[in-house]
């Protein structure tokens, strides 16, 4: 008896994981939430790792899943909460594993990028102001060739 029940258990397939994990950039203090999607075992475990370090279910990191959807809910994230997530599927047969890579955007580095874009967009909004007044002494009309001409004058 114990031959069949051990023969029934090899006979199930190892799990795969069909849709990944997707990196992503999120803002420090948001909820976030990792899915995938997993196929082929009837039965499997799923673990989702942080750094390679397993991560326990508890009220700020929720384990969920239905149908084949796989995902890890975290209700707040931290700058210290950067790095791998991995969720690895896995039974007798075999496993399946996936990674993603998060980076928590702290409030300082929000503010920097929003200069940096409002930085970048104001070089490009003077360039061409510059050059369209240049045109205007010249009596000439600016043309579309001449865009990548006023986008890098400087």
């Amino acid at each position: 008896m114990e031959n069949a029940a051990r023969k029934k258990q090899s006979d199930d397939k190892s799990p795969k994981i069909v849709d990944h994990l997707t990196s992503k950039y999120v803002k420090d203090g948001e909820a976030v939430t990792l899915s995938c999607r997993i196929i082929g075992a009837k039965k499997f475990d799923v673990v989702w790792l942080h750094n390679n370090k397993e991560i326990k279910p508890s009220k700020d990191f929720q384990y969920t899943s239905e149908a084949n959807i796989y995902k890890l809910i975290i209700a707040e994230i931290f700058p210290e909460d950067s790095g791998t997530y991995t969720c690895e599927a896995f039974n007798d047969a075999g496993e399946s594993y996936s990674s993603c890579t998060l980076s928590v955007l702290g409030k300082k580095l929000m503010i920097i990028n929003r200069l940096i874009k409002k930085s970048a967009f104001d070089e490009l909004h003077f360039n061409f102001y510059l050059h369209f007044s240049s045109f205007k002494r010249r009596a000439e009309k600016p043309s579309v060739r001449d865009i990548p001409t006023i986008c890098n004058s400087e």
